[in-house]
């Protein structure tokens, strides 16, 4: 088991923070901000954007592995943290127009996620999300940590992220 990763904020209310999860390729990290002692002082799942990592270098052993991505230095998720980007326009779409947008872009995509979500409490959450939401907002922090999610769970890799929220 990885040993979790702390970091020291500057210029926030509170001074540190343990990262949850970093998508490196998306410049997404998911954190919790933690007291002196390391103990959450809220419920976690925030989520911080930075300028998204290249991939390094394939090897030319393994052509269809997963891109690899270099480790975000603790100054780059601390830098995110404490001062957030400004917001983009969105990408909006009803439930029905999400799944067509997803499908559209990666065949299949949607079947996967509803067979999962039957035995994932974790990605049954996310539908849930997107089907009660009047609109879905692709580049909200919500659909951020979910396409997370559902690249953990081998759901989708990177580059089918990557050509959903293409525009």
């Amino acid at each position: 088991m990885t040993e979790p990763r702390f970091i020291t904020l500057n210029g926030t209310a509170h001074p540190r923070a343990r990262i949850d999860r970093v998508d490196a390729g998306a410049g997404v990290c998911l954190f919790t901000f933690v007291d002196a002692q390391n103990q959450p002082l809220d419920s976690g799942g925030s989520i911080a954007r930075f300028t998204p990592a290249d991939p390094l270098p394939a090897d030319p052993e393994q052509p269809d592995a997963e891109p690899q991505y270099p480790e975000i230095a603790d100054a780059t998720l601390a830098g995110a943290i404490a001062n957030p980007p400004a917001p983009v326009g969105p990408t909006v779409f009803d439930y029905t127009q999400f799944v067509a947008h997803c499908d559209a872009r990666v065949p299949g995509f949607t079947a996967r996620v509803l067979t999962a979500a039957r035995t994932s409490t974790e990605i049954q959450n996310w539908v849930n999300i997107a089907v009660s939401r009047n609109a879905v907002h692709l580049d909200s922090p919500d659909f951020a940590a979910a396409f997370v999610s559902f690249i953990s769970a081998g759901l989708m890799t990177t580059g089918e992220r990557d050509a959903i929220l293409a525009p």
